[in-house]
């Protein structure tokens, strides 16, 4: 899920398959969707900015959540999740093509600017 204008409309319809569906959100609509009570299977990171950090700092309370974030996400934001977080491998990304050899290939990730 992500913050376009199809968000209002189906919100509703994220709260009925949940636990039925796997259900992935983007950082931005994290604090709408726990607001209406539906937490997300994954929430997708990729901001390199301090921004990004506002997108977490709504949670008091440990979230079942699993934050995956790209390794030049901002380095304060894994932190404001009080939940594991996995970094996830992404096409092109020095540290990641580094890394791979010792880590396994699993498969990538394409970024795009947005």
């Amino acid at each position: 899920m992500a913050a376009g204008p199809s968000l209002s409309k189906n919100i509703i319809l994220l709260k009925k398959i949940q636990g039925k569906a796997l259900i992935l959100a983007v950082d931005t609509i994290f604090k709408v969707l726990t607001h209406y009570g539906i937490e997300p299977d994954f929430v997708i990171s990729t901001d390199f900015t301090q921004n990004a950090g506002q997108y977490f700092e709504f949670l008091q309370n440990s979230t079942p959540t699993v934050l995956l974030v790209d390794p030049e996400v901002f380095s304060r934001n894994p932190c404001k999740l009080p939940r594991p977080v996995t970094y996830y491998d992404i096409e092109g990304n020095s540290l990641c093509e580094w890394s791979r050899p010792f880590l396994g290939d699993y498969g990538i990730l394409p970024k795009g600017l947005s």
